[in-house]
């Protein structure tokens, strides 16, 4: 299989409960089919759908990237916010995928207030071993910035930066045909610039051809979610990507060097077993025993 110079960090399939319409089994032929060697997983709040996804992945000659798109409570856990912030995590190796594991329970045991969330202060325990993606336009920094809160948007990255370092925190760039995508970017670039954070290109998307837009918001609306604006967010193949951001290869490219440094070993029976209708929090502690030892 040929190398492709963009891989999808940022992806959402029917495991985003009553949002998103992808099937793991659809999005690994699909990447297939855009000769991706790898695809990762992030689904908003949740890693229900880990065990099919790596086995798929396995099975199909992809390499899984475990990640979660986390909710993120900007003051406190424990704090009864209304406020909705996305995060997204990605597991670099097996130490990280531990990690993820740990802030996920805990995003369910401590920090649910209408949604599993974690907070600064758990990031700070559990960062080792993992890559912080900022989430899009649902992301902490593109709502602040989008909120005119430049400051709180500088103010976060660098104590991203300082936690995780500038080889693990990178500033997510998404073009899904929305105006306020070119907005973000822009200021995204330009804060990068003044921060030292890098970019990285994303897709974002929670369906995979772009016919299925509909059909997507007839789910999202029937359990009370928002619909999407637009007909952008589908999964995008690595020439599309390249040239809606031909104006940042690097930021492309950033993509397939996060993914090259991303290695998760699960035990492949023992996550093959896990119910897939299990709980959320079943499915964390049994992921937690899949984890192949050193």
């Amino acid at each position: 299989m040929s190398r492709t110079s963009y891989i999808d960090l940022h992806i959402h399939s029917e495991y985003t409960q009553n949002n998103g319409l992808s099937t793991v089994p659809a999005l690994v032929e699909r990447a297939v089919s855009y000769n991706m060697d790898a695809l990762a997983i992030t689904d908003s709040g949740n890693v229900s759908g880990v065990p099919e996804f790596y086995e798929v992945c396995i099975r199909s000659g992809i390499k899984p990237i475990i990640g979660l798109g986390f909710y993120f409570a900007d003051d406190s856990r424990f704090a009864q916010s209304t406020q909705k912030y996305h995060l997204v995590l990605l597991a670099e190796n097996n130490i990280g995928f531990m990690h993820l594991l740990e802030l996920a329970e805990r995003s369910f045991t401590q920090g649910f207030y209408k949604r599993p969330r974690i907070d600064f202060e758990l990031l700070e325990t559990y960062y080792d071993g993992l890559i912080c993606l900022t989430g899009g336009l649902g992301g902490v920094v593109d709502k602040y910035l989008y909120a005119n809160k430049k400051n709180d948007a500088v103010c976060f990255v660098q104590k991203c930066l300082s936690l995780f370092g500038d080889d693990h925190f990178f500033l997510e760039l998404q073009d899904n045909g929305l105006k306020k995508n070119q907005e973000m970017i822009a200021q995204l670039l330009k804060l990068s610039k003044e921060t030292g954070a890098k970019c990285v290109v994303s897709g974002g998307s929670f369906y995979v051809d772009r016919k299925d837009a509909f059909k997507c918001n007839q789910l999202r609306q029937a359990h009370g979610n928002n619909p999407l604006d637009g007909d952008g967010y589908y999964f995008k193949s690595p020439e599309e990507m390249s040239s809606l951001f031909s104006m940042v290869p690097h930021a492309v490219q950033a993509s397939r060097a996060i993914a090259d440094r991303c290695a998760v070993l699960l035990n492949m029976d023992k996550c093959s077993q896990i119910p897939r209708k299990d709980d959320d929090l079943s499915i964390i502690r049994q992921l937690q025993g899949c984890i192949m030892k050193a």
